[in-house]
């Protein structure tokens, strides 16, 4: 049967327990529509309010009304309540309150009593067979549901609360499941240092260094059976399986930390068509600005009925860049750079944690320095990197060292006024997982809060080696889909690929596209670069609304958001305030702008010139 984007329904879970969440999904879950489960926030983290935010945002997407907290911590539910604006929520915390749900006229036949294990399997069996799930205990299990039709998600195995979204993911979409073992880390990271390192052995050709990751990753779904002529979703942990699998198209969506608000930003994008692509952004900071595919893509928007913002040369600066990926309302986002691990700093701090134990904890930093309007102030985004926990390296830690709260301790120390020092400090030729974007002033470090003042976009970034470290990244922050690079690439390799999607394949599915494009460009060589994240049913939509009056409406709503926050005093630190600051300065330009190049736009934005004025 043909697959379809299917509507988001009135009811959100946000659970801590898959266990309850399973139960109650099998409840809740309505045929033909995707059942929202997001993950509850982890109040233990020092960001623990960001953590809230992220919740609230994504039940503003989804745009339910009725909320079920299942097997929430207190303090999270004390956090998440006053953001639900008076929609009630139903707390689940044992069984007894699950059998509280009224059983929906679907449900029929006797409760589905399923092993604590594979809770993926057992959900998508009880969900088609319209039926209860319960848990006992046992150990015989299946690792595998048929589907409808013919697209399969591959979740790596675990016990946390993705496999509820997977199976709800999967029932929304007639999909089947198959669970694959969990991957060992070691390997994960030497799968992705293959990547990176594929064209830099000089005794090894890259074909055959990818042809030997393909291998790899075929033999970690060896137990998988997948559809002759349809399409897979692999939920993973940090491996990129699609490349593994080249004779289908596939999309991929990360495990952890936020599997759940990802497929809710994706499917609430494609609640809206119309929309489309109504505002694009295209970057291009090398000197000479010689990125083929952007003045073709900028093209091939246009005639879609996109306003196009391009950055340049000289205008791609770090600050502007920054602006641009937080700030500025867009729903598309090409990227045509260097990307790559660089220098930083590595400094050695000791200290004793709360336990009393001695701790030596080693740390990598890489910056990224953007100009301000002050004058000898500058912009500096850090990124730290763990690389070693007494002695021991931070990736090889688990089974050797006892972690316990050293790092809590650290964050704390670090902190506070009289703040702890590094008692060694030097230089490191690589900070490894800094994948910065080289701008046409500096590298730009990718730790964005929201992309497109949370507008959730369509990210593809054609940087060398962009998947990597970035896909999570922007994901985390809201994209609804990322498309990066796994090897580096060439110029006239973007141009031919990212064309195809914007033209040639416009119309599909994103993952059928970039499939179809690169297909093309390659044909049966295994190097094949770009990879997908992101629900598979996302597309590209042209623009069917007025681009002026909805960047102005945009832009005036986070204007006002913005003053409100700074008037009430909800900024937070110092650096907060400021940023909030030069938050309302940019969109007061931007409104100024907005009238001079078009101005009807004048009217939806007089009450805030006006304001801006007095």
């Amino acid at each position: 049967m043909p697959m379809r984007t299917p509507p988001i329904a009135d009811v959100m879970m946000i659970a801590d327990d898959p266990y309850i969440a399973a139960t109650a999904s099998s409840l809740l879950a309505k045929p033909g529509f995707y059942l929202p489960v997001i993950e509850g926030p982890r109040m233990g983290r020092p960001n623990h309010e960001t953590e809230v935010i992220l919740c609230n945002n994504t039940v503003a997407l989804s745009r339910c009304t009725r909320i079920v907290f299942a097997g929430l911590e207190a303090a999270a539910e004390a956090a998440l309540t006053p953001y639900l604006r008076g929609n009630p929520a139903i707390s689940l915390r044992s069984r007894l309150d699950i059998e509280k749900l009224a059983k929906p006229e679907w449900i029929s036949g006797k409760p589905l009593h399923w092993p604590k294990r594979a809770i993926a399997v057992g959900l998508l069996k009880a969900l088609r067979e319209h039926r209860q799930i319960t848990f006992v205990d046992g150990a015989d299990v299946q690792w595998s549901c048929s589907g409808k039709g013919d697209h399969l998600v591959v979740i790596e195995d675990n016990t946390e609360i993705s496999q509820v979204i997977a199976a709800n993911y999967a029932f929304s979409l007639g999909a089947g499941i198959n669970i694959i073992p969990e991957v060992d880390e070691d390997v994960c990271e030497n799968i992705l240092a293959a990547f990176y390192g594929s064209n830099s052995d000089p005794e090894a050709r890259q074909s055959e260094v990818l042809q030997s990751v393909q291998e790899k990753l075929r033999s970690l779904c060896k137990d998988v059976t997948f559809p002759k002529q349809g399409s897979v979703t692999f939920i993973t942990n940090k491996l990129p399986f699609g490349f593994g699998f080249q004779e289908f198209p596939s999309t991929h969506l990360f495990r952890y930390p936020h599997l759940g608000a990802a497929v809710v930003n994706g499917l609430a994008r494609e609640r809206a068509p119309r929309r489309g692509m109504t505002i694009s952004a295209l970057v291009d900071p090398s000197p000479d600005a010689n990125a083929p595919e952007i003045a073709r893509a900028r093209d091939l928007l246009s005639n879609r009925g996109s306003l196009v913002r391009t950055y340049r040369g000289r205008a791609a600066t770090v600050r502007a860049f920054t602006e641009l990926v937080e700030w500025v309302p867009y729903d598309f986002l090409l990227i045509a750079t260097h990307c790559g691990d660089v220098d930083g700093h590595r400094w050695t701090y000791e200290y004793k944690d709360r336990e009393g134990i001695d701790r030596t904890l080693v740390v990598d930093i890489a910056l990224g320095i953007a100009s301000t309007d002050e004058k000898d102030m500058l912009n500096v985004m850090t990124k730290q990197v763990f690389h070693s926990l007494d002695g021991v390296p931070w990736r090889e830690k688990e089974g050797r060292i006892y972690v316990g709260h050293a790092v809590q301790d650290w964050l704390s120390l670090i902190q506070q006024e009289d703040e702890l020092q590094p008692v060694k400090k030097e230089n490191v030729d690589r900070v490894y997982g800094s994948a910065a974007l080289k701008m046409s002033d500096h590298n730009y470090i990718a730790l964005p809060q929201v992309l497109a003042a949370y507008g959730s976009p369509v990210v593809i970034n054609s940087a060398c080696v962009s998947w990597h470290e970035l896909a999570g990244i922007f994901m985390y922050a809201n994209a609804s889909a990322y498309v990066g690079t796994l090897v580096e690439i060439l110029p006239y390799e973007a141009e031919e690929v990212v064309i195809r999607v914007l033209g040639k394949h416009f119309d599909k599915y994103l993952p059928h596209a970039l499939w179809s494009a690169q297909r093309e460009v390659y044909g049966n060589n295994v190097r094949k670069p770009y990879v997908m994240t992101g629900i598979y049913t996302q597309k590209l939509h042209a623009s069917q609304i007025n681009a002026p009056d909805y960047l102005a409406a945009r832009i005036s709503q986070q204007y006002r958001v913005a003053k409100q926050r700074l008037r009430q005093g909800k900024s937070g630190t110092e650096f907060a305030r400021r940023s909030l600051t030069e938050q309302i300065k940019f969109y007061e330009g931007e409104m100024r702008r907005l009238v001079e190049r078009w101005p009807k736009t004048k009217m939806l934005l007089k009450p805030f010139l006006k304001a801006e004025g007095e």
